[in-house]
């Protein structure tokens, strides 16, 4: 009785990437909030987020995100803007206390309208 074995080599290029556009809008906002370190002011309990209809500041039409205001929320940390859904229309993320770098990133290409990441004096 004689085996033979035979193997093919193939490759896939699309393994191991992602499609943005197959994930929900769900998983696309928890991934944009994953490195704000107090988001549970945007989502309820981190470990269990409310439906994205339910967070704060969110706006959603047909079941699309479409508007996105943080503004005057204190968020610390990071937004991954590489994640929004591409339905965002708007990203409002004023007075909180983001990465500056990703600020002049959203600025040219005009997600955020004004970026004052700390109260200035003048305004106390």
């Amino acid at each position: 009785m004689r085996f033979e074995l035979l193997f093919f080599e193939t490759v896939d290029s699309s393994i191991g990437r992602v499609d943005h556009e197959s994930l929900s809008q769900q998983t696309l906002m928890e991934m944009v909030i994953e490195e704000i370190t107090n988001k549970e002011k945007i989502c309820g309990d981190v470990d269990e987020p409310k439906d994205i209809e339910e967070w704060k500041g969110v706006e959603i039409e047909d079941g699309e995100v479409f508007g996105i205001d943080w503004s005057h929320y204190g968020l610390r940390g990071s937004v991954h803007l590489e994640w929004l859904p591409s339905s965002v229309r708007d990203l409002v993320v004023t007075w909180n206390q983001l990465t500056e770098g990703q600020m002049a990133e959203w600025l040219a290409q005009g997600y955020v309208h004004s970026v004052p990441t700390s109260i200035p004096a003048h305004a106390v």
